[in-house]
């Protein structure tokens, strides 16, 4: 598990596998000690205070509702919360260390040009996983594309403006190769 694997990141990442509907949680203090996220961070020392740090800084950015009603307080991962929550999976579950079975996976794209903010968003996203730029709109790596990465971008809207192609043969395969370290 990275170091970086923050306590509103767990918070996240365990509502992430609550979907979409509201968590009742009559002690979510205890609820979240119990998690197998918990266990993941080395069950740190947490205080309580700690943990309603991070709630109110999830809720305040966005990323999370509260409601209390009588006893039990409801917890849902926002749209932005659930967007961060599976970026935050595909940073921990990289393609990083996996041995190459000898096939590209490829990335294409058409977005109109009044749509310049969502094609930035793609390059950006894409780079973050490891993808090399052929063209413009063409990107391309060695592993197979996480399917928490395809669910972001269906979640985030891109998916509809893109491809994906896995593909055996590339020219002039040696400048890739080297990008990826697999020659040198």
């Amino acid at each position: 598990m990275p170091v970086n694997y923050s306590i509103p990141r767990a918070i996240l990442d365990i509502l992430l596998d609550f979907d979409e509907n509201f968590s009742s949680f009559a002690a979510p203090y205890q609820q979240f000690q119990k998690s197998r996220r918990y266990q993941m961070l080395g069950k740190p020392e947490l205080a309580h205070w700690r943990y309603n740090r991070a709630m109110r800084y999830l809720e305040q950015r966005g990323q999370i509702e509260m409601t209390k009603e009588k006893d039990k307080i409801f917890i849902k991962l926002t749209k932005k919360g659930k967007l961060q929550a599976l970026l935050d999976r595909i940073k921990i579950n990289s393609g990083d260390g996996k041995k190459w079975d000898g096939k590209w996976r490829m990335v294409i794209w058409d977005i109109p040009e009044s749509s310049h903010r969502e094609r930035n968003r793609i390059r950006y996203f894409l780079k973050n996983l490891g993808f090399y730029r052929l063209q413009f709109s063409v990107f391309i790596r060695p592993y197979p594309i996480p399917g928490v990465a395809v669910d972001f971008l269906r979640e985030s809207g891109l998916l509809k403006f893109i491809r994906f192609l896995r593909v055996d043969k590339v020219d002039e395969e040696g400048e890739l190769l080297k990008y990826f370290k697999f020659v040198k």
